[in-house]
């Protein structure tokens, strides 16, 4: 069983390799996605002969997952995927090799070389403009989720009327993504970086946030009702994009999303006190 299992992870992944080939029109890339897809192919053709079962077959649906999760979050972030199962592919082929003698423990070791190096050298030549720009991205999305979700949590508090909160609110985002955008053009311009792309990234990834955030106040009449699920909506933010990050640049998940939710949450609370504050000293009354 053990050997056939590894023979249909091989011949899965030497699919999704050429499957993902068709969506790419560098060519240097799709050379990259060729090789990876040889090389998988090769391995599946040792395994499989090692195997007493004649025919594998792979699943459609799971193909077409890899496919949608590299349109929607692009091809280095699904092969990152992809190859964080073959971290656990090496360990168990290290351990079946204490098994193997002869000429087929010299092939196991060259596909094990051959595995270790797809993540540390063929996957990280290719060059993806998102993954380029992910720092412009990160930082108007994670300015964008501390600064919004303070704003939402102080008006709220200080003012509690859903639309003069969302208004306020949306104005003040709009205001902060194009000061966002302004920065990271000035900043990617002293860097030698294309200037208009990171303001593109900085500015959308902002405003965007800060879209979804607000949303909930247009469409709530209980201001806390609305507050709760702009905070429900930047915890799934959070737990997103630190997953994204921790997967593509292969960190810890749970220390990038406690750090997110710390910085997050902690100035959500903080403003929110002072919107309190706010309204019982100021005697605000709408």
């Amino acid at each position: 069983m053990e050997i056939e299992k590894f023979a249909q992870d091989e011949l899965k992944d030497f699919i999704i390799y050429s499957e993902l080939k068709r969506f790419v029109n560098d060519k240097k890339t799709k050379k990259i996605l060729e090789k990876l897809a040889n090389q998988e192919f090769s391995h599946y053709k040792f395994w499989s002969k090692l195997s007493t079962k004649k025919q594998y077959s792979v699943s459609n649906i799971e193909v077409l997952f890899f496919k949608v999760m590299m349109l929607i979050f692009g091809l280095t972030f699904t092969l990152k995927l992809l190859e964080n199962h073959e971290k656990d592919v090496i360990k168990t082929y290290k351990e079946y090799l204490k098994r193997v003698k002869g000429s087929k423990r010299a092939e196991l070791e060259k596909i094990i070389k051959e595995e270790e190096f797809h993540e540390a050298n063929l996957i990280n030549m290719i060059k993806e403009e998102r993954v380029t720009y992910l720092g412009a991205s990160v930082l108007g999305l994670n300015d964008s989720l501390v600064e919004i979700t303070g704003v939402l949590a102080g008006l709220t508090a200080a003012l509690q009327n859903s639309f003069i909160v969302a208004i306020s609110a949306l104005i003040t985002g709009i205001a902060a993504s194009m000061s966002m955008a302004a920065s990271s053009y000035l900043q990617s311009k002293a860097e030698n970086k294309n200037p208009k792309k990171s303001a593109y990234y900085t500015g959308l990834s902002y405003i965007s946030v800060v879209f979804f955030l607000v949303l909930p106040y247009f469409l709530l009449s209980n201001v806390y009702f609305a507050l709760f699920f702009s905070i429900v909506i930047a915890i799934s933010i959070v737990s997103f994009t630190s997953f994204y990050i921790a997967v593509l640049f292969e960190r810890e998940y749970k220390k990038e999303l406690m750090e997110m939710f710390t910085l997050s949450l902690g100035i959500a609370l903080i403003t929110f006190i002072i919107g309190i504050l706010a309204r019982t000293f100021l005697k605000i009354e709408i």
